[in-house]
């Protein structure tokens, strides 16, 4: 069998939050429509690449993201 559609071209994602380019004790703010999902976001990046964050929740509602290692 032969096939001469050259297969699709890969699709790069652009990082939504940044945290790859976070360095120890750097900070990122989020707003408060954005808060849960960039915490949830914090905690998968950390687990696939062996970081570790903390987030706080600020009393506006912003939540506040801190790379610690």
């Amino acid at each position: 069998m032969t096939n001469t559609t050259p297969p699709p071209a890969r699709h790069s994602t652009k990082p939504k939050y940044g945290f790859a380019e976070m360095a120890p004790g750097d900070c990122k703010t989020f707003p408060p429509e954005e808060g849960y999902r960039a915490r949830k976001a914090a905690h998968m990046h950390a687990h696939y690449h062996g970081r570790k964050f903390v987030s706080e929740t600020q009393p506006d509602g912003s939540v506040k993201v801190w790379r610690v290692s």
